[in-house]
């Protein structure tokens, strides 16, 4: 890494990044690079730029299928790491020392992503849809994608007990697999919100009262339909992978609040406190399935109400 001040407002840091993977002699080297601002004392403008990668996930180096043949299970041990050009531009705001605010937008192009041209519809990275890891082979590195959207930050540091943190995100996420064709990822829920507020109270020398709740408000996961009537037919679920995760659950939400007590000793810190997750009860989608008793789809739901009682010591 390398920095270089033009000024005492305007500071440039660039670098470079290497990798090997020893298991296919898989090696990228990475330029990267950042322009920074100072317009003065409350306000900084930054642009960055630079290339990134990473291995595949793990077990698909290490797919073996049965049905295969031997040149397809050979296949994944040479793939080549996931690359992504990224550009970021970001401007923060000190209002005060403590209070900042922070808006940042970015695009992420993404290629070389693993996809299978049997399956046209398969790519890295949309690994963990399903919660399972995939065993497709033969994967080729003819996968794209690009990630781009703005994110919004707003900072309290703790100030006479009271601290919040505010992250909104505004995003699309895209890839393309062997057959071509532009579909969402897994992953786009296109925006999420996030809020964080806390306070405490001190009681005495060294006992306070802490109470601190948690909001999220994001959009729902995407998801790839049943073939109801196929499914019947063939007495298993059959997804409709030329619809691959065009369907969206609902949104989201989950609030939580937590209140205790914190005693400061000379050499350890005690908390006792009670977190009352999903307070209201939110019936979020988990996932949906086919049920081969009743030959419907049902849906299933993540934990609702939980209270969860805490003793935790700090040394």
């Amino acid at each position: 890494q390398w920095e270089y001040k033009f000024s005492d407002k305007l500071k440039m840091n660039t670098g470079i990044n290497t990798l090997f993977l020893d298991l296919n002699n898989s090696w990228t080297v990475e330029p990267r690079f950042k322009l920074s601002y100072i317009m003065d004392d409350k306000n900084v403008i930054a642009l960055a730029c630079g290339k990134y990668s990473q291995m595949q996930p793990l077990p698909i180096y290490f797919s073996n299928d049965v049905n295969a043949t031997p040149e397809e299970n050979a296949l994944n041990k040479e793939l080549d790491f996931i690359k992504s050009d990224h550009y970021v531009l970001s401007y923060t705001h000190h209002f005060t020392n403590k209070l900042r605010l922070q808006l940042e937008t970015y695009y992420q192009d993404l290629s070389s992503i693993a996809v299978d041209p049997k399956q046209g519809a398969f790519s890295a990275l949309n690994i963990g849809a399903d919660f399972t890891l995939p065993n497709n082979t033969g994967l080729l590195n003819k996968g794209t994608g690009e990630n781009y959207g703005l994110e919004f930050t707003l900072q309290q540091n703790l100030n006479k007990g009271f601290y919040y943190l505010l992250t909104t995100s505004w995003f699309q996420s895209k890839y393309k697999g062997h057959d071509g064709i532009e579909r969402n990822t897994y992953y786009n829920s296109n925006y999420v919100v996030n809020m964080l507020v806390g306070k405490e109270w001190h009681l005495g020398k060294n006992l306070s009262l802490i109470v601190d709740s948690k909001f999220t408000y994001s959009g729902g996961r995407r998801y790839t339909p049943i073939n109801l009537q196929a499914s019947i037919v063939n007495d298993r679920e059959i997804q409709d992978h030329a619809q691959a995760y065009s369907m969206q659950y609902q949104p989201y939400i989950r609030p939580d609040i937590k209140i205790g007590v914190k005693l400061n000793g000379k050499k350890i810190t005690q908390t006792m406190a009670i977190d009352l997750q999903n307070f209201i009860g939110r019936k979020n989608v988990f996932i949906q399935t086919y049920n081969r008793s009743s030959q419907s789809i049902t849906t299933l739901y993540q934990r609702g109400f939980f209270p969860d009682v805490r003793y935790q010591i700090v040394f």
